[in-house]
């Protein structure tokens, strides 16, 4: 791209100063810190940039949503006693048995469920809802392919959207990760 035609933007950015504020000026420091790359940069490249950010941010939020309401679903029924569960068989019931015995587990991984399924729909805390529900998660996904094959579908679901949530907020996690 010559150097005439190099970016509306820009042009736009050097007639409004020194403002900070300015959309122009947020949008262009968003994409790039130094001067020489704005001029390689075209108004067309630009306009993708912001698209693909902008349909990134609209699949985090679907995903997001759909998680929830999922987690949201599954927690208040079991709390609340909505929906009577089908009759379990075979060794899903002896696992299912062996959690009931342990009299705290499942209201714990509901409470948690429901808490997450809450962070997820409303879209604050994210990055700590993701974390609280990983060992549900695998646990969920491990239940679906050893012993009931029927729910692996939404159990892999589940793995990828939480893994999608998690490498979005990937900056969030750089802290924990600190040697």
């Amino acid at each position: 791209m010559t150097k005439r035609g190099f970016c509306f933007a820009y042009a736009r950015l050097r007639a409004c100063g020194e403002c900070a504020y300015h959309t122009c000026h947020q949008k262009i420091r968003s994409i790039s810190r130094s001067r020489e790359a704005l001029l390689t940069i075209g108004a067309g490249d630009i306009y993708d940039e912001f698209h693909r950010r902008y349909l990134l941010k609209v699949a985090v939020i679907i995903v997001r949503t759909l998680m929830g309401l999922l987690f949201l679903f599954a927690s208040i029924t079991y709390l609340f006693k909505l929906i009577t569960p089908p009759p379990l068989t075979g060794s899903v019931k002896i696992f299912n048995d062996g959690l009931e015995a342990a009299r705290y587990l499942m209201p714990l991984a509901k409470v948690i469920e429901l808490i997450c399924g809450l962070a997820f729909v409303s879209g604050r805390f994210v990055p700590l809802a993701t974390v609280l529900i990983s060992p549900i998660i695998v646990n969920i996904f491990f239940v679906h392919a050893f012993l009931a094959l029927e729910g692996l579908p939404v159990a892999a679901f589940l793995i990828l959207a939480n893994s999608f949530l998690a490498y979005y907020h990937r900056e969030a996690y750089k802290p924990l990760l600190k040697a």
